[in-house]
């Protein structure tokens, strides 16, 4: 005979990484505000992005932050007019534009990334280095699964 388990909300996987996510955004957002800058945490994740390499697609953003296109494109605009980001046809293809970090966005790394680690280290007090490698590493095989199922 089986026995079927109950589903609690509070307990689910997809409840505690929302929740994880909104409060990790919340901790950044304030941080950010705190700090001065008229950065949201999803314009910190596009930075970030670029900061590893500049001259992505608009695609590439989104695909990497789970994103929408349309969603990306309202992000950029935003960024576009704060002087954060330039959009420039490809020479490959000028129908896509790739996006690149402007002095200003460059300029901002170490303070912003300062804020951000701020904020991190925060998120994970009294959880050992190797609990955050485990964690990541479970994270990372449950985003695997599901992408395979898309």
């Amino acid at each position: 005979m089986s026995h079927k388990q109950e589903y609690i909300l509070e307990e689910s996987w997809s409840h505690l990484i929302n929740i994880a996510d909104k409060l990790m955004k919340k901790a950044l957002a304030n941080a950010l505000d705190s700090e001065g800058f008229n950065i949201t945490p999803e314009q910190f994740n596009i930075l970030v992005s670029l900061w590893a390499k500049d001259g992505q697609c608009q695609y590439e953003l989104a695909t990497c932050q789970g994103k929408d296109r349309a969603s990306i494109t309202r992000l950029i605009d935003s960024m576009e007019k704060e002087n954060l980001l330039v959009r420039i046809p490809s020479e490959n293809d000028r129908r896509i534009k790739l996006v690149y970090l402007t002095n200003k966005a460059k300029d901002l790394k170490p303070a912003l990334t300062e804020v951000a680690t701020k904020a991190t280290t925060l998120a994970t007090e009294g959880i050992s280095q190797t609990e955050l490698v485990s964690s990541k590493d479970v994270i990372k095989q449950i985003i695997q699964n599901l992408n395979k199922n898309e």
